[in-house]
């Protein structure tokens, strides 16, 4: 499955510049719509190590108005979590009515690392996909929208972002030496996730496979993925998105996107469950979409200097 996707497409910096601000309003726009709609929203972001989540996740938060959704990231097992069923924490951590969730790593880490790394028997992690499969059943029927974002590179570009990786003193050992450990173990992973599309992949719960080589691409798909579903489900008149794919024009080098530790606004996700404000958000954020797309357009300013 995974060998089969063209992970090719690229995104000029001209049509980068072009449409992101455009898809940054109506990202806004839908936030906005489903607070006031009382619509739960998930997105999972999963993928290979080196894939860039962070920096995809970035720029995905950054036309949302912070105090309506948060972040979670799936890393560690604590003791007090194996006291209980393994998917209460995550049901402890669903969004609020009209609240944004974003997991960067999810429920999918106990059919992918717990299994490739044998932490549970293997008994355990087939009977997880039957658990997963339900979960998603029940929160889509009790009015939850969920993404699912897998970021695929391949081998050899995992190699090279790794080498990378290796040069930059910001990038911690603890992430080299994931990268390192999934490169030597590729053939296992890659059979993992590719049973994990095949069992998990609902029509409740559809997996959104994102060609990762090129973050410009990726930034805009994604982008444009949750906007239609949103638009969609908010019954908002459809407005097709911009033409994107299109072939590189030139060579240019992808665009440096700044780490999610640089994000202003984003909070310690350990917290609990906060509610959303009162009615005066739906004004503060529809005044915040006004001003968005001039600020987006010098955000772009920067990136292609």
């Amino acid at each position: 499955m995974l060998d089969k996707i063209d992970l090719n497409q690229k995104v000029t910096k001209g049509m980068y510049r072009q449409v992101k601000p455009e898809l940054y309003r109506r990202l806004n726009l839908a936030q906005i719509k489903t607070f006031t709609s009382n619509i739960p929203i998930i997105i999972l972001l999963e993928g290979w190590y080196a894939a860039n989540t962070g920096k995809i996740l970035q720029n995905l938060i950054e036309p949302l108005n912070p105090r309506g959704f948060r972040i979670i990231s799936d890393r560690k097992i604590s003791s007090d979590d194996e006291k209980f069923p393994w998917l209460r924490k995550y049901w402890l951590n669903l969004p609020a009515r009209g609240e944004w969730v974003i997991f960067d790593g999810s429920w999918y880490r106990r059919v992918s690392y717990e299994r490739v790394q044998k932490i549970i028997p293997e008994k355990e992690w087939r009977r997880s996909y039957r658990d997963i499969v339900e979960f998603e059943r029940t929160l889509n029927d009790d009015g939850y929208m969920l993404f699912k974002f897998f970021f695929h590179i391949n081998k050899q570009e995992q190699k090279r972002r790794h080498f990378k990786c290796l040069k930059d003193p910001k990038t911690t050992k603890q992430h080299i030496d994931e990268i390192w450990e999934q490169q030597q173990d590729f053939d296992n992973w890659m059979s993992a996730y590719t049973e994990i599309f095949e069992r998990t992949d609902t029509e409740w719960g559809p997996w959104k496979i994102i060609e990762a080589t090129k973050n410009r691409f990726v930034i805009i798909k994604i982008l444009g993925e949750i906007i239609l579903s949103l638009e969609n489900r908010l019954r908002l008149p459809y407005t097709p998105l911009p033409e994107f794919e299109k072939p590189l024009e030139s060579l240019d080098p992808e665009v440096d996107l700044p780490e999610i530790s640089e994000v202003k606004g984003v909070e310690d996700t350990s917290k609990e469950i906060r509610k959303l404000p009162p009615d005066s958000l739906e004004e503060e954020m529809t005044l915040a979409a006004n001003d968005l797309i001039d600020q987006n357009q010098t955000s772009s300013d920067q990136e292609e200097s």
